[in-house]
């Protein structure tokens, strides 16, 4: 249960569970097992052991509720807890605690008692005396193996002065932490509004803080599209902080990237800095920086299994012995890196340290996932109510596309035959190097090769059911494809039934001795049961906005569950929270925004112009040359002709953004730009790479000029400031790749809103180019060039998409018949005098560098 703590009442009500120092998940982290799976099995042995002694012992009474009221220092206190057994004997009591484990319980081993179960059952039995004073009261703390159902049997004799003297200590400790806690949220309310942590807003910035904060107080949604560099960033968190402090709320700030982590680390450091400059008392709040588990990983490989990662081994232990929690709570900013260096020093695992750090965090900064992907969730940080969580959404418009990939799963043929084929291994023990499960040499796990036979065979049957499935979908639905996937229907009772086998088969593979180790590379067989969960799972979802595929184009056939529109799912999950900003320097038209992102139609849109002199940017529109797709091949010569002589004008850094690899591979071949050194992206780019990238691109006597593709890694969430670039070349409209996903996306747009090219095609497309556009005029003083080549952008439902801030009053005015005459003027022109400067500087200065 949850401590609930009031201290004005001065009472206190909270469970036996709660006194135990050690947390009840103690020990070392595994988890490689599904985790309500292995729920499952321990409440299958504790209803098999409760029957058993019911049918032992008449008056065997079970989850026999408890409480007791006691007083200490002025303090009402109220525990409770739930018995797992009593029953009278030999005049008596005898009161049972039962627990569960993984493996075996085998004879001498040294004890496989937790130790805070044994303080539960010492507890419990000092309450239940309380309650019956005349009578002897003893108790047993039985642990019992979920795979063989061996056990152990601890028993303790009651011990009334020093159970008294722990449980006053115990409740004394408790309640200064939670006296501690209470404080810090009396001051936090009591303390002045928080500050702004510059000495002046920019122009634009008081107007999205006081938005933001009346979204809040409203708890009406809020959407904001406003421009690049104008410090979004810094006034959502001055205007969500000042207001969760108000009343108590928690926020989660949520980006795409890790870059966009970085920046909001840096600005939350900002407060820091200002209290040090003042009088350095008060920390203002505790921000928490979540990093994937891939990311900050300590281990060679990541394997959450004590066998294969000190991090994981005894992590509970050395957590409450290291008193991690209480003393990174001390700092404004948890940031990755911290967490990191603190974990490594006591050989515990980073990324579940950062979980641990949640409750202690006034703000969150983290993924999309952590709060909008079905399979990942921080539950533990929701164990009370979701509402008391404000939530804004950073780079809004990159929400769409994840939360559409959250609800597309897919099954991969290939994968089905590969863990099929190494299963077959198993069982006929035909060659044991191809094994789908390989263990060490443990000789319990030596001598189950019959029950791994006999497993496997039984896997090898769920999957010849699903490739045969695979086979009659094909052959049912499949006329002609075109090249592309085409629309199936799927049986969800097969699917159903298939799940149900798995589920089995997971429960046996789960009890298998082998199961305590852990396998030397992937885990087929446990990827497998999860893929086809994920995949039944949204295969119950029923709506129009869902669409069954068989997909024979790539190296394996797939079928796929494709998510025209995440809208519901993300509505959902926006309704669980106090309040949710969306907010972007892109999210244009904001009603298309609005509509895929599942937002109410009463919702606010905000739309906020540029802060930055208009005369320090020039954009003009190419169109004399084809961009689209069928016209790429013969029209990339000339393509490179125009930013050769865009680069030729002014030497400096230049940005060109292709819709497509494949197209930026095409460019390349004819690109000479004289005195220009071409740093050029690849398909997949590591951080080092990206930044080595980078420092090159800052770097040098020689100018440079960026190839990359819109909406990637360089086009998005990393700042060019000052000279770093002076100019962005935009290759046609990064549109959606044709095929028949575009089509059936298409098609239900349209019978949903009545514009289906809009929303399928040209919205996300010109988000990306608005996105790439971006990259330049980050301040007051930059001034650089924005070129968009292709005959689309002068077309009038492309133009009217263009930022307003971009023309005076009609986006026709951007189309040049001579741009290099234009930029030749605007680069002889001499640069306007600086205004007053800028008060509040960028946030991020990092030269473009990528964490």
């Amino acid at each position: 249960m949850t401590v609930n703590f009031d201290p004005h009442q001065r009472t206190l009500t909270l469970s036996v569970g709660d006194l135990c120092s050690e947390p009840a998940n103690s020990g070392s982290l595994n988890l490689v097992p599904l985790r309500d799976l292995r729920g499952e099995l321990g409440r299958e042995v504790h209803q098999e052991y409760q029957s058993a002694q019911s049918r032992a012992f008449p008056g065997y009474q079970t989850e026999v509720s408890l409480g007791y009221e006691l007083e200490v220092d002025g303090c009402g206190v109220t525990i409770q807890g739930r018995l797992d057994g009593v029953y009278p004997d030999r005049g008596g009591w005898v009161v049972e605690e039962v627990k569960s484990r993984m493996g075996p319980v085998e004879a001498g081993e040294e004890s496989p008692v937790v130790p805070a179960h044994l303080l539960q059952l010492k507890i419990y039995v000092h309450l239940w005396m309380k309650a019956h004073a005349n009578d002897e009261v003893r108790g047993r703390l039985v642990v019992i193996s979920c795979s063989d159902r061996s056990s152990h049997c601890v028993e303790v004799e009651s011990d009334t002065p020093a159970m008294d003297r722990f449980l006053e200590s115990r409740i004394r400790e408790i309640l200064a932490q939670l006296q501690r806690s209470a404080r810090r949220e009396e001051e936090a309310r009591g303390l002045p509004p928080l500050g702004f942590p510059y000495p002046r807003m920019r122009e634009g910035q008081a107007g999205l803080a006081e938005a933001i904060e009346e979204a809040l107080q409203s708890t009406r949604p809020l959407l904001v599209s406003a421009p690049t560099g104008i410090g979004k960033t810094v006034a959502a968190l001055y205007a969500a902080l000042r207001f969760s402090r108000r009343h108590g709320l928690s926020v989660f700030f949520l980006t795409s990237k890790t870059t966009q982590q970085r920046i909001v680390a840096d600005t939350l450091s900002l407060w820091d800095e200002a209290r040090s400059e003042e009088d350095g008392s008060g920390r203002p709040f505790t921000g928490l920086v979540l990093r994937s588990k891939e990311k900050i990983c300590a281990n060679d490989v990541v394997c959450c299994h004590p066998s294969r990662c000190a991090y994981a081994r005894d992590f509970y232990g050395k957590l409450e012995s290291s008193d991690l929690r209480r003393s990174l709570a001390d700092f404004t900013v948890i940031t990755p890196d911290l967490v990191y260096q603190r974990a490594v020093e006591n050989e515990i695992c980073p990324f579940e340290l950062s979980v641990e750090l949640l409750p202690e965090a006034d703000l969150v900064v983290c993924d999309y996932n952590y709060l909008y992907d079905p399979r990942i969730s921080l539950k533990r940080r929701f164990s009370g109510d979701s509402r008391a969580a404000v939530v804004i959404i950073d780079e809004a418009h990159n929400l769409y596309g994840r939360a559409r990939d959250y609800y597309s799963p897919r099954l991969d043929l290939g994968r089905v035959r590969s863990l099929k084929r190494k299963m077959q291994a198993l069982a006929g023990k035909a060659d044991a190097s191809q094994a789908a499960i390989e263990f060490g040499s443990d000789e319990r796990a030596e001598n189950a090769g019959g029950e791994d036979a006999g497993f496997a065979r039984d896997v090898v049957d769920c999957l010849n059911l699903l490739e045969s499935y695979f086979g009659d979908v094909r052959a049912d639905f499949r006329e002609s494809s075109e090249g592309n996937p085409f629309p199936v229907r799927l049986d969800r009772p097969f699917f159903n039934d298939l799940g149900d086998r798995l589920h089995d088969l997971l429960r046996r593979y789960l009890l298998n001795p082998k199961r305590r180790a852990v396998p030397r590379g992937e885990d087929e067989f446990l990827e497998m049961a999860r893929s086809l969960e994920e995949f039944r799972t949204v295969l119950e979802i029923e709506g129009e906005e869902f669409v069954h595929l068989y997909d024979e184009t790539g190296k394996s056939d797939q079928l796929r569950i494709l998510c025209l529109n995440p809208a519901l799912q993300l509505r959902k999950r926006h309704r669980a929270f106090h309040s949710v900003v969306a907010m972007s320097a892109t999210l244009s038209p904001l009603e298309f925004y609005r509509d895929v992102l599942g937002f109410e139609p009463d919702a606010r849109l905000l739309s906020l112009p540029s802060p930055f002199p208009p005369e320090n940017r020039k954009v003009v529109v190419v169109p004399e040359v084809s961009t689209r797709y069928r016209h790429r091949a013969e029209n990339a010569p000339q393509v490179g002709r125009i930013i050769e002589r865009v680069v030729a004008i002014r030497p400096g850094n230049y940005l060109a953004f292709f819709p497509s690899f494949e197209f930026l591979g095409a460019v390349r071949s004819f690109l000479r730009p004289e005195g220009y050194r071409l740093l050029v992206q690849k398909r997949t780019m590591g951080d080092h790479s990206r930044n080595a990238l980078l420092e090159e691109l800052a770097g040098g006597s020689r100018p440079h000029l960026l190839l990359g593709v819109q909406a990637g890694i360089f086009a998005e969430g990393v700042d060019y400031p000052g000279d770093l670039a002076i100019g962005v070349i935009i290759v046609g409209p990064a549109l959606p790749r044709v095929g028949r996903e575009l089509d059936l996306t298409r098609r239900y747009f349209e019978e949903q809103y009545g514009r289906g090219f809009e929303y399928a095609c040209l919205f996300p497309g010109m988000n990306r180019v608005v996105q790439s556009a971006g990259r330049v005029i980050r301040s007051e003083t930059d001034r650089g060039i924005i070129v968009l080549i292709g005959q689309r952008f002068g077309y009038e439902n492309y133009m009217s998409l263009f930022p307003g801030d971009w023309y005076e009053s009609s986006p026709a005015e951007l189309l040049s018949t001579d741009y290099e005459a234009e930029l030749v003027r605007f680069w002889s022109e001499r640069q306007p005098a600086a205004g007053p400067g800028p008060v509040a500087p960028p946030p991020f200065d990092s030269g473009g560098r990528i964490e």
